[in-house]
């Protein structure tokens, strides 16, 4: 997969989480690549994890589902994972 599609692919999916939260721009998405393919890592406000998630992990499936078939058309393997992180929480703390 083209660098370019995974910037676009990285893009849509900030787009589509920045509609959910009440937060957008505490919303973060890293990128890193193993053996088992390339890995979203998505670090929200500790406030919208909640609703990134959703009732029983519906709102997660989601958008695990749709980045995997948008990843697999283009031909390879992207996997989304949902993370609070400490980060944003410091930064209040901190204020």
């Amino acid at each position: 997969m083209s660098n370019q599609k995974l910037i676009e692919l990285q893009a849509w999916l900030k787009n589509v989480i920045s509609a959910i939260v009440s937060d957008p721009d505490n919303i973060e998405i890293i990128q890193s690549e193993d053996e088992m393919g390339i890995l979203f890592l998505v670090k929200v406000d500790k406030s919208d994890l909640g609703k990134v998630i959703g009732k029983e992990g519906q709102v997660a499936k989601a958008l695990r589902t749709l980045v995997r078939s948008a990843a697999y058309v283009i031909g390879e393997k992207v996997s989304v994972k949902i993370d609070a992180g400490t980060r944003f929480e410091l930064e209040k703390e901190d204020r």
